[in-house]
């Protein structure tokens, strides 16, 4: 796991990498920052997975950075971030914000500092890539506000996953290439999987407002899509 670290006092920095690099090798602090124009243009970069930032620093509005990072919602980033403040105003804004993991009131240790970044790097190296990846396919089968109580809607969610880990693969038969693999999955048969997505994208498209549906799949006037498109068009969603 790559860690930032934004201080502006050379002296705690070498004490913080000095005690992380002895303790750990799954941490590496991949770039030391002093204010915020160099955080933002690392973060950019997109090589780093944890932040540690002082943000009681004449060179940082602290808030305004923490802003950058969280409009820019990428998922990897959730929790990610841990601050050191002595402004209890802004510890206690930046409690509730998705990307901070914690945020310290001065004066704090530097082991009680390590312990939570520690803390964060293990759950962020168990979490698995399958996880975020059925995630991110939830999340767009909520956007269609997709039921999941029906069982085509499960196995959509299946074959997303199946066809998205599997991008080298060329899926033009749906009822051929990926249908038979969910179906002998679940004992079924294959016309029983194609029907029951079916019937999942039928209710999905009455249950869904018709400017989201409109909105997702480009749509100029409302039409109820076919599985096909709903699949190969989620599938783009994912990978924007």
């Amino acid at each position: 796991m790559n860690i930032l670290i934004m201080e502006n006092d050379m002296v705690k920095c070498k004490k913080i990498v000095n005690y992380i690099s002895k303790k750990t090798e799954k941490i590496r602090v991949c770039g030391i920052v002093n204010n915020e124009r160099e955080a933002i243009s690392e973060f950019d970069l997109g090589k780093v997975d944890l932040f540690l930032f002082d943000l009681d620093n004449t060179k940082v509005v602290g808030y305004d950075l923490i802003k950058y990072i969280t409009l820019k919602n990428l998922r990897k980033h959730r929790k990610s971030i841990i601050a050191i403040t002595k402004d209890l105003k802004l510890a206690e804004l930046l409690k509730t914000n998705p990307f901070v993991n914690h945020c310290f009131t001065k004066p704090v240790g530097l082991k009680v500092v390590y312990e939570r970044i520690e803390e964060v790097t293990n759950e962020k190296l168990n979490y698995t890539d399958e996880k975020i990846i059925k995630e991110r396919i939830k999340k767009q089968l909520d956007i269609l506000s997709f039921n999941f109580s029906y069982n085509g809607t499960k196995f959509l969610q299946e074959i997303l996953y199946e066809m998205y880990i599997n991008k080298n693969k060329f899926y033009d038969n749906l009822s051929k290439d990926i249908y038979p693999i969910i179906a002998k999955r679940h004992g079924k048969t294959v016309n029983t999987v194609k029907c029951d997505i079916t019937q999942a994208t039928k209710v999905m498209y009455y249950d869904c407002k018709e400017e989201v549906i409109m909105k997702y799949f480009n749509y100029k006037i409302p039409v109820k899509p076919r599985a096909k498109e709903v699949i190969f068009t989620i599938l783009r969603h994912l990978e924007a």
